[in-house]
């Protein structure tokens, strides 16, 4: 296979969008890199959305606190317990492991009846394909005293067991999906925009607009709380088994670009290398560190301070497998580095102490 290297100028800001790993580990960042990524999405969060439209966005780093938004934090009522794994899709995520879920005990946040909304997140589901047709991120009561007819704003639906698995919704009583599948054990951010002014559906994979479709009824008036990865009534053959990083409820039907721009996503580079075609060591450096390439391909390799000032550029010629870099003259700190090869970009944080 011959790769040919494409080289992108951006922007300060598109770099900084540019800042996602699937394989970052939140206990490597140093307390540097945690601030960089809170004041990074932050802001990006609060120009794209505007503040009175987000209800919550609950970015699991540690803790179970809305973000933005006017709801609450999360609690866990169950109490049957959940986690924080160190590799979410950015830094740390939320994890459930099918018997479990959390609770939001807040009322009147939305009616799906009277205003549109879009609800979205990271996830990554590690259940068997004998776990069940419904895998639930959001659901909503319909009244304070959870009785009623209930319905799940977002998770991954199968038709049958064992069927691949796709995004889904029981907003208007009727059971509908994306048409792209989606892969177990694989991170994908998943959106749905729910209008009930004409009762439909558009669903979002990755960023990218899959398919739109209608609910059979009329969006159900609901005024209840909130479950995430679990059914209000307590199936648990329907509570939600593996991750949710960066989980968005918005007052508002967000446009395509909007919604790539809340899941720091940039759809051409959607492709990413995985982490065992690249080692960086050592992470925390002193002065200087080494990249190893896994392919010997021709690569651009670049890196950007917190202000996102480019401090060091790199081409990597074909047949290279190997690139020291010097980093002794830059101020101790968090970095991002980014491995570009074609189309397909690798994001890695660096610290230098």
């Amino acid at each position: 296979m011959s790769f040919k290297l494409k080289i992108v100028k951006r922007s300060i800001m598109q770099n900084l969008l540019f800042l996602i790993n699937p394989n970052l580990r939140a206990a490597r960042l140093s307390v540097w890199g945690g601030i960089f990524l809170f004041m990074l999405f932050s802001t990006i969060s609060s120009r794209v959305i505007g503040q009175s439209d987000t209800i919550f966005h609950y970015a699991f780093e540690g803790n179970l606190n809305n973000d933005s938004g006017t709801a609450g934090a999360l609690v866990d009522n169950l109490g049957n317990g959940f986690a924080f794994d160190q590799e979410g899709f950015f830094g740390q995520a939320l994890s459930l492991n099918g018997a479990q879920y959390l609770s939001l005990v807040e009322y009147g946040l939305l009616d799906p009846s009277i205003s549109a909304y879009t609800v979205c997140a990271w996830v990554k589901n590690t259940s068997s394909p004998n776990h069940g047709s419904e895998h639930i991120v959001l659901h909503q009561s319909k009244n304070i005293d959870e009785s009623g007819a209930s319905r799940y704003f977002l998770g991954l639906n199968t038709s049958t067991i064992g069927v691949p698995l796709a995004v889904g919704t029981f907003v208007g009583g009727d059971k509908r999906s994306s048409a792209t599948p989606i892969i177990r054990g694989e991170w994908t951010h998943i959106a749905i925009v729910g209008n009930p002014a004409d009762q439909s559906f558009r669903f979002y994979v990755n960023g990218r607009f899959d398919n739109s479709t209608t609910a059979a009824n009329a969006f159900e008036a609901s005024q209840g709380g909130f479950r995430v990865g679990g059914h209000i009534s307590g199936n648990l053959g329907k509570s939600w088994e593996g991750l949710i990083d960066d989980l968005y409820l918005i007052r508002k039907a967000l446009t395509e670009a909007k919604i790539q721009a809340v899941a720091k996503v940039n759809t051409t580079s959607l492709s990413h290398l995985t982490s065992d075609q690249i080692e960086i060591f050592p992470n925390p450096f002193q002065k200087t560190f080494r990249v190893r390439l896994l392919q010997m391909v021709q690569a651009e390799i670049q890196v950007f301070d917190l202000n996102g000032r480019m401090v060091s550029e790199e081409r990597v010629p074909a047949g290279t497998s190997e690139i020291l870099l010097d980093g002794e003259a830059w101020p101790d700190g968090p970095y991002h580095l980014t491995l570009q090869i074609e189309d397909q970009i690798l994001h890695r944080m660096l610290v230098k102490r």
